[in-house]
């Protein structure tokens, strides 16, 4: 459930991946992907 609050982990996470080149399409691509994998099951 989204309570409106990012999780400062997460957000460190994501910085940190586009510090070192990946994209923002990538990041999204990732999270949709493992989004489509949890309803699978």
């Amino acid at each position: 459930m989204y309570d409106g609050e990012l999780d400062q982990e997460w957000v460190e996470l994501i910085l940190e991946a586009l510090e070192v080149g990946i994209s923002v399409d990538e990041i999204k691509d990732f999270f949709e992907s493992k989004n489509r994998n949890i309803q699978l099951t």
